[in-house]
Order: structure tokens, then sequence, then C-alpha cells
């Protein structure tokens, strides 16, 4: 099973189910005690449903992350834009024949109107994912919308070994080395990730946030209708990224557990 299914099984818009499902099994028991655990795992699951699914929680979460990184005010020198898997829609591309955009597709998007603002950039579509063997990878269908949004075949170039963001890195840095200074384009909400990664693997890209989720701050009693599925969404991706943070820390991927705007000197 790989790290996306666990997150789909066990991640935090799962929290609530296995809360019920605890209260069941507990409930199934005679004893004071279970009763005890059955009432509170369910006032638990209820109330982390309430607080993903109808208050600000996840934009409150998510806002942090989106802010970390500003876009750059002049991306004029640069001769390099990197563009981070995960904006295809891979399952509907691979059933349609064709490139499809899913929740984060403006990181496709964005690295298109890069190349026609920077028409001397080479533009790098980096990722190694599919959805099954034998069928096209994400930075195949990359590379195909760019194709039709009027980017030359010549201008593009892949990196299709790698399949997390840290290994991303390193698959620049085979290409490109440390001395580059290239654009890194990704989502706003991913980009402390991914430039822990980078600075870690030794390059110091240039950080070019796309794919902005929060828009106006969010209050749970100024009238406005709540969105219960994009509230989940925000806190789901957000929680994801500080999980990402914490293990790939932990794990020496990373020299900053938040990486910033500044990076940390190395001793």
């Amino acid at each position: 099973m790989n790290r996306y299914a666990l997150w789909a099984l066990f991640g935090p818009e799962a929290w609530t189910g296995w809360a019920l499902l605890i209260a069941c099994v507990a409930l199934a028991r005679p004893s004071r005690r279970a009763r005890t655990v059955a009432r509170l795992a369910a006032f638990g699951g209820l109330a982390w449903f309430v607080a993903m699914y109808l208050s600000p929680m996840g934009y409150a979460l998510i806002e942090p992350l989106e802010s970390r990184f500003a876009p750059p005010a002049d991306i004029a020198a640069a001769h390099d834009v990197i563009v981070l898997s995960g904006g295809e829609h891979l399952a509907a591309a691979a059933r349609h024949r064709r490139p499809e955009y899913g929740e984060t597709g403006d990181r496709m998007v964005g690295g298109a109107m890069l190349a026609h603002a920077l028409p001397a950039a080479r533009l790098w579509a980096v990722g190694g994912i599919a959805p099954a063997p034998g069928l096209p990878r994400d930075v195949d269908w990359m590379r195909a919308a760019w194709l039709q949004l009027g980017v030359a075949p010549a201008r593009i170039a892949v990196v299709a070994d790698t399949d997390d963001t840290c290994t991303n890195a390193l698959g620049i840095i085979r290409r490109l080395g440390t001395r580059a200074k290239p654009l890194l384009v990704t989502s706003a909400f991913h980009m402390p990730r991914a430039m822990g990664c980078f600075r870690a693997a030794g390059i110091e890209p240039i950080p070019y946030p796309v794919d902005y989720v929060n828009g106006e701050r969010i209050r749970l009693f100024d009238g406005s209708t709540p969105d219960p599925a994009l509230n989940a969404w925000r806190t789901d991706v957000a929680l994801h990224e500080y999980v990402g943070l914490a293990y790939y820390r932990l794990e020496g991927r990373i020299a900053e557990l938040w990486p910033g705007p500044q990076p940390r000197m190395r001793r």
C-alpha cells in the first residue's frame, strides 16, 4: 500500500469514520468502561466533523503555508523553470487520453505562462508517478499540456525518475547541478516542504508559488455560506504538509523543520 492510500485510509478525512467505528465496537461490549469509550469516541468524531467541515480551521491551518514564500519581484534572469508534478488528474487523463487538470492544476498552467514570459528559459517537468504500470506518467501529461498551451517541444525537459518532493530535488541536481538558480513552481501550500528539499539537495531555487487556496479570511458567523468540502480539503492538505515537514525532518531529508525565505546557515 503506497503512502497516498495510507493517508486516505488513516488521514484527517477518515478520522470521523474511525471514531464512529470505535464507538460501534465499544457499544457491542456490555461493560461500563466500553460505554464510556463509545460516548467519547462518538463525541470526538462529531467534534472533528464539525471542526473539519463547518469551521474555518482549514483556512487557519493552510494560511501559514501559503504565506511563507512570496512570489519573486523579478524573474527576468531565470534560465530554467522547474515545475513539480501533482497538478494532473491522472485517472481521468489515462481514461480519456488527453491532459486533464486536477485540484492543483495551476502548477501546469503557471509553468506554461512562465514559458511565454521567459522565451529563452527551459521548462522542466519533474515527477515520475503513473496511476498503474504501463500508463503515462504525470510528467508525460504535463508535457502534453504544455504542448497544447503553445510551448515549443525543444524547450521542455523531463525528469521522470522521481516520486516525492525530495527525490524531485535530487533528480534536478543530476541534470542542472548545484550552481543553477532556477524558478521553482509548485502550489503555495507545498512550497515550504519543496524549498526544504531543494536546499537539502544543495540548490537554492527562486520560489514561485502558484495555486493559492485561500482567498479572503473566513469568519464563522459573517453570514456567508460555508463550503464543507472545501473546508475539509483545506484541512486535509494543510495537515498533510505539516506531517510531511515533520517526517522529512525526522528522517534527515531536510535541515529545517519550518523552511522560510532566509535559509538557515549551515554550520
